[in-house]
């Protein structure tokens, strides 16, 4: 027969687990500093033409720079002439970035060519930076809200049903 007090204490240590270590990851992620991992030089800008993306679409624009055609995500207005790059971060990605401003857009794709390494340190939580990311880490989040739920209901039946077959030898006797 199982007692409310330890069903209930089952269950706070399921949601402890399932919803803790979603969170210890989140914080270790979120102190882990955007380290600068590769780049390259990606020419000065020429153009660029947007598209206006769709309901569930993002927006796409066309980078042309002296170096050949970049495809980015959202948009992005430059003067003609100034100086762009290609890198790549730890949490960011791969983004075209103007050289020497905060301006960057992620790339839409995969970038075809060389990225040269940057000297680094690398933090101490890279690996789960790495590993998770943040699509990883929703999963992981929205999974321990899943097993919460679930085992709460599973729980409650199993000591529901308990207390219906101690109802019935009370009956009965």
């Amino acid at each position: 027969m199982t007692s409310i007090k330890s069903a209930v204490a089952l269950w706070l240590g399921i949601c402890a687990v399932s919803l803790g270590v979603p969170t210890v990851l989140h914080t270790l992620i979120a102190h882990t500093p955007n380290t600068l991992l590769a780049q390259a030089a990606a020419g000065r800008f020429e153009s660029a033409s947007a598209s206006a993306g769709g309901f569930f679409a993002r927006s796409i624009t066309t980078v042309q720079t002296t170096r050949g055609s970049f495809l980015v995500v959202g948009p992005l207005s430059l003067q003609h002439g100034q100086r762009l790059a290609v890198t790549a971060t730890l949490k960011g990605g791969t983004r075209l970035c103007v050289t020497g401003t905060p301006v960057c857009r992620p790339l839409a794709g995969p970038f075809a060519g060389h990225l040269a390494p940057v000297p680094h340190h690398t933090p101490r939580f890279a690996g789960v930076v790495t590993t998770l990311g943040a699509n990883g880490l929703a999963l992981a989040v929205v999974l321990g809200v899943l097993l919460a739920f679930v085992s709460g209901i599973v729980i409650a039946a199993c000591v529901a049903g308990d207390n219906d077959a101690s109802a019935r030898e009370d009956i009965t006797g």
